[in-house]
C-alpha cells in the first residue's frame, strides 16, 4: 500500500469512527427523549398509608419504615414501572391527585409524601423537590389514586 493510500485509509477510518460515535450519541439522545414526556396520567390501585403510619419507632430509638408502608410502596412502584410503564418527566412538574377516601377521619394531606416518594422511586419524576405545586388535590369517589403529572 502506498503512503498516500495509507493516509487516505487512516483518514477514512477516523472519519468513519467519528460518524459512528456521533450516531451513537444521537441515538442515545433520541432514546432519552423517547422515554421522557410532558404529561402522564397514572392510577394506583390502593390508597397509600397515612404519614402517621409510614414509620414505626424502634425499641432502641429512631424510626424505620413500617411494614405497611414498605408493602404499599413496593406495590405502587411495581404498578408504575411495569404495568403502566410510566415515562420520566424531567424538570419541574405540577401534579393533580384524586384519592379514594378510606374513612371519614382520614387526613388528605397525610397521603402526599407516600405518593411523591413512589413517583420518584418509579422514575416518573426526577425528585420531589421539583414539584412546583398541585393543581388539584382532593378526595374522590374512585378506587385507589388517580395521578396526573405534567411538566411545569
Amino acid at each position: 500500500m502506498t503512503a498516500a493510500l495509507q493516509i487516505r485509509s487512516a483518514a477514512s477510518s477516523r472519519a468513519w469512527a467519528s460518524r459512528k460515535r456521533r450516531a451513537v450519541v444521537l441515538a442515545a439522545i433520541a432514546d432519552s427523549e423517547r422515554h421522557t414526556a410532558k404529561r402522564v396520567a397514572l392510577t394506583l390501585s390502593t390508597v397509600p398509608p397515612s404519614v402517621n403510619n409510614m414509620f414505626a419507632n424502634k425499641r432502641t430509638g429512631g424510626r424505620v419504615k413500617s411494614a405497611e408502608y414498605k408493602a404499599w410502596r413496593a406495590m405502587a412502584v411495581a404498578e408504575l414501572r411495569t404495568i403502566q410503564r410510566a415515562p420520566l418527566i424531567r424538570g419541574k412538574v405540577r401534579i393533580r391527585l384524586a384519592i379514594e377516601r378510606p374513612n371519614a377521619s382520614s387526613d388528605l394531606s397525610n397521603r402526599l409524601k407516600a405518593i411523591e416518594d413512589a413517583l420518584v422511586e418509579a422514575n416518573v419524576i426526577e425528585d420531589d423537590r421539583l414539584i412546583e405545586g398541585y393543581d388539584r388535590f382532593e378526595w374522590a369517589p374512585i378506587q385507589g389514586v388517580e395521578i396526573e403529572v405534567r411538566a411545569a
